[in-house]
């Protein structure tokens, strides 16, 4: 058992630790070199390494590191879009986004969480039904709006809240192809 004051403190730690792991992804994934990839698994690391918390609990960024790194140097859209839904509001979320394959875009968060819609809307219902995304069970969806006049839009799959499901679903429940 713990007290109050040092949870905290812990969670001041990791919070520190975790403002320099993203210093450093962002450097690296701007700057990509062995160097700049080695002070991100370490940071990564560090942040790993502090224990318990009053709000937080352990981080996991080492856990599949090389595989969501190589991912986000790649483009790869899904992660991309995990990694700015994880940073919100944060003051390093715009240099972030201006990295990502999400520049220039408007992006919106739709959370179907048990049957509550956060961002409800029937014209957004309509799109994710039109492009064959499932509503109302749990899913999150990041959209992509390109704001420089182009009608194109880009819908991302974030996670479900449902246990075991691990990948989009369309329209009727089934496994998106």
């Amino acid at each position: 058992m713990s007290d109050g004051i040092s949870d905290s403190a812990r969670d001041s730690a990791r919070a520190i630790e975790y403002h320099n792991y993203l210093k450093n992804l962002f450097d690296y994934l701007k700057n990509p070199s062995k160097a700049n990839y080695k002070e991100v698994e370490k940071a990564a690391g560090q942040t790993d390494s502090v224990r318990g918390g009053y709000r937080g609990g352990r981080t996991s960024l080492t856990e599949k590191f090389k595989e969501k790194v190589g991912k986000l140097r790649k483009g790869d859209r899904r992660t991309w879009a995990r990694l700015l839904d994880s940073l919100g509001d944060s003051e390093i979320y715009g240099r972030f986004k201006e990295i990502s394959p999400f520049k220039g875009k408007l992006l919106l968060k739709v959370d179907y969480g048990s049957r509550f819609v956060n961002m409800k809307s029937q014209d957004i219902d309509k799109l994710l039904r039109r492009k064959d995304f499932r509503t109302y069970d749990a899913d999150d969806y990041l959209i992509a709006l390109d704001i420089s006049g182009d009608e194109k839009v880009d819908v991302e799959w974030l996670r479900c809240g449902i246990s075991g499901q691990n990948s989009p679903r369309n329209a009727k429940g089934r496994k998106r192809k």
